[in-house]
């Protein structure tokens, strides 16, 4: 990634994570009584804001023309202009794909 890209990238996921209800996560892992791997509760804020930097670093490492990680209901996605996207996602389904499913079992 160039340089100037990169700063885009950095600049726009400032921007994604202002505007990210994290509050609203935590109430809905609260209700959905949502705890991440050997916790009792629901993250705190301030685990949730760091586990998506964290995601976000790993993402502009990978980058080639666009890419996303996932971790805990995050995703980070960057997209190939420079777009970055911060979503929590608690249910998510695809088709069968053989191609996909063959790679995957080995």
């Amino acid at each position: 990634m160039n340089k100037e890209l990169e700063f885009k990238v950095r600049d726009n996921f400032s921007e994604a994570l202002e505007r990210f209800d994290f509050s609203k996560v935590y109430n809905v892992m609260k209700y959905l009584d949502w705890t991440w791997c050997g916790e009792k509760t629901p993250p705190y804020l301030i685990q949730m804001i760091a586990t998506v930097k964290e995601l976000f670093e790993i993402a502009i490492k990978d980058f080639e023309e666009s890419v996303w990680t996932s971790s805990g209901g995050f995703t980070v996605r960057i997209y190939g202009e420079g777009r970055v996207e911060i979503q929590f996602v608690i249910e998510e389904s695809c088709s069968s794909d053989e191609e996909y499913d063959f790679i995957h079992e080995e």
